[in-house]
């Protein structure tokens, strides 16, 4: 499972004696900060097909702290091109996070998600100058998250997500599969990202020109990876 968080603005409405919270889930194309060694966006169709059957909406992720959950006191509004919106309808125990929201100490929202199998996509973008994932395919959306901390693309990035940076090293070792060794640049790029996924600094007196040696080191980074 992942969870990406959505910096945005959460808005409660009252009306007939309801109070509701509405706020967005997620949002397609946008591009996130660097979420350790790469960026990320979430295609417009990666809902298509998506089990959204029984999501709940929690409090920081606390699933001791249900807000509400579908198809009852939980409304999602697919919005398209855009993406998930969401408005839920909070018990009268919840709304200290209510007069939160109202504050502003609440300031955005999270999700919780699996993909399909073969459901990204991966590729070096030369205008963001890093690798990055397309989401082309969610298989399951398990909750929505009113969050103290939100981060993700329009503003800031944050990332719990095992299985995008296994599928990135994934990823980086079949491309290092395809790099001709005497392609400078990429393998210097390649070198530097290991570099950044490892936690280390490149030695300065690595020759990359050197065929032999520069193996050694991406294989030596590779185990480390």
């Amino acid at each position: 499972m992942e969870k990406r968080f959505l910096k945005n603005d959460l808005e409660v409405r009252s009306s007939g004696g309801v109070t509701k919270i509405y706020g967005w889930a997620l949002r397609f194309n946008c591009i996130s900060e660097n979420l350790g060694g790469f960026k990320e966006k979430i295609d417009f169709r990666a809902l298509d097909g998506a089990d959204l059957s029984d999501v709940c909406c929690l409090y920081n992720h606390d699933k001791n702290f249900i807000l509400g959950r579908t198809p009852t006191t939980l409304k999602l509004n697919l919005v398209h091109g855009r993406g998930l919106q969401y408005e839920v309808t909070p018990p009268k125990s919840a709304n200290h996070i209510i007069e939160s929201v109202q504050r502003g100490d609440l300031r955005g929202s999270s999700f919780a998600f699996t993909i399909a199998s073969n459901g990204d996509e991966w590729r070096y973008d030369s205008t963001l100058k890093c690798d990055l994932r397309t989401v082309k395919s969610i298989s399951k959306l398990y909750d929505v998250s009113v969050v103290v901390q939100p981060a993700y693309s329009s503003s800031t990035a944050g990332i719990d997500a095992a299985e995008a940076l296994r599928s990135f090293a994934e990823y980086r070792n079949n491309t290092y599969q395809n790099y001709d060794i005497h392609d400078y640049e990429s393998r210097q790029r390649y070198l530097e990202t290991l570099a950044v996924r490892c936690g280390i600094t490149l030695e300065p007196d690595l020759n990359v020109h050197d065929a032999r040696s520069r193996e050694q080191y991406l294989d030596h980074l590779s185990r480390t990876l």
